[in-house]
């Protein structure tokens, strides 16, 4: 349940904030600058709670624990990394994974607290949280592309929304390094020419219902895993 209900194309050619829901509020915690800030703190009448912070951790603890605030649809954290300013957009297909996770799961009585996604991955998180990564598939107008949005999420959530327990952190961890293959196999699927190869075969049967999430990932890292480091090296 953790990535099954995205959306499995966000359109990204309408002006950042007309993807945003019309009723209820969003939250958005920025550590740093944000390119286009003012015009995202123009729009908080609209819909969005705007809140600027220097620690990373105090902003993240921010958003999660507004997210528990009735009304609340979805949080985004925004922060520069190595002085790469995230523009405006970036931030708002942030908010609207985060809306569309926490609608879906609403919808399906899993959980009402509100998800938090970034776009990058947060480099330090909370005590009794761990970071998700949502394989999403972007509309720019021209062309769809594959991306990862990261989530962070209480651990006892994770599990709620999941339905079962999360891979191992360490079966975790060797599936980041295989985000790139995995955005690849994503989109194979999508076109309908996965490689003609064990792996492909059992990431079709994965995607037989759906596109690739990384909850059917989660619930097959440990027949996957294997596959994934004999096509393409071995752990990293």
């Amino acid at each position: 349940m953790i990535g099954a209900g995205v959306q499995d194309v966000f359109d990204t050619t309408a002006a950042w904030f007309d993807v945003l829901p019309g009723q209820g509020r969003l939250v958005l915690a920025a550590i740093g600058h944000v390119a286009g800030e003012q015009h995202l703190a123009d729009a908080s009448a609209g819909g969005v709670w705007f809140t600027l912070e220097r620690d990373p951790l105090w902003a993240m603890r921010e958003a999660i624990g507004l997210c528990g605030t009735p009304g609340v649809l979805g949080s985004a954290l925004a922060h520069r990394r190595e002085d790469h300013t995230l523009e405006a957009h970036t931030v708002a297909l942030a908010l609207a994974v985060s809306a569309d996770l926490t609608r879906r799961r609403r919808d399906l009585a899993v959980t009402d607290q509100a998800a938090v996604c970034c776009p990058a991955r947060p480099s330090t998180v909370l005590n009794g949280c761990t970071v998700i990564p949502h394989l999403i598939t972007v509309d720019t107008g021209t062309q769809l592309r594959d991306r990862v949005m990261w989530e962070v999420i209480a651990d006892a959530t994770a599990q709620q929304v999941h339905g079962e327990p999360l891979p191992p952190a360490t079966a975790r961890g060797r599936l980041d390094t295989h985000l790139r293959e995995l955005l690849d196999l994503r989109a194979r699927a999508r076109a309908g020419y996965l490689p003609d190869n064990p792996l492909g075969a059992m990431v079709a049967e994965i995607c037989a219902d759906g596109p690739l999430t990384i909850t059917a990932v989660y619930r097959e890292a440990a027949r996957l895993l294997p596959l994934l480091d004999v096509t393409f090296g071995g752990p990293r």
